[in-house]
């Protein structure tokens, strides 16, 4: 299955759908890694309806960076999650 991960956003970043983005993500309450970096796809986008400068991001994570990517697999590996996207 696509591995991914959804991140919630404020103020206006001009993004879109199928967008390519960099992002690294560190870490500070898990010993197996400090951080991820790689590049990932824009696969939703959903708007905050009370505040329209707040929302969320969907993102399938298309590549990452090593160290991380050794200890990511073996870490996504004991902590499976169904995936999901949120209804609008």
């Amino acid at each position: 299955g696509k591995i991914g991960f959804f991140l919630k956003l404020k103020g206006h970043q001009n993004l879109n759908t199928k967008d390519i983005i960099n992002f690294k993500i560190d870490f500070t309450n898990d010993p197996s890694f400090k951080s991820i970096e790689g590049v990932g796809e824009i696969k939703w986008i959903k708007c905050d309806e009370t505040n329209k400068s707040n929302y969320e991001i969907g993102i399938e994570i298309k590549y990452l960076e090593n160290p991380a990517l050794d200890s990511f697999i073996e870490w996504n590996k004991n902590h499976p999650t169904p995936a999901s996207i949120p209804n609008k």
